[in-house]
């Protein structure tokens, strides 16, 4: 979600900017960044060594970040897909918004509902205002 979210304008661009706003929390922890950077080093981004630490320093600083206490394995498929659970589980986060095949094939995690950008959306734009 987070590299659509740079590279896109649709779904995930919304709900990065909802994050921005306040509208809501988005949590990363520092095994996701470190994910996140080995993706955009990938040669098909085409970025620069600072392109990638300053779309880094971006999540970081809008991003709430959290230290996973708890690890799981339940992703086997790709178990770097743990981390996105341990980081939901440690912010008591409602939902898990990815297009991660593996993680939406789950659906819902102790509590967590995993769901696809359009999908947040939606629940969002249809949640009484408080």
């Amino acid at each position: 979600m987070l590299i659509s979210a740079l590279f896109w304008s649709g779904a995930e661009a919304t709900i990065v900017g909802l994050v921005e706003a306040g509208a809501v929390e988005g949590y990363a922890s520092q095994d996701i960044m470190d994910g996140l950077t080995r993706v955009l080093k990938c040669p098909m981004f085409g970025l620069t060594d600072e392109e990638v630490e300053d779309a880094r320093s971006y999540y970081i600083t809008t991003l709430l970040m959290v230290m996973p206490e708890v690890r799981v394995d339940i992703v086997e498929e790709d178990t770097e897909d743990n981390r996105v659970l341990e980081c939901a589980l440690e912010a008591r986060a409602d939902f898990i918004v990815t297009g991660d095949k593996h993680l939406i094939k789950i659906r819902e995690y102790k509590d967590v509902r995993i769901v696809r950008a359009s999908e947040f959306l939606e629940a969002f734009r249809s949640k009484p205002a408080s």
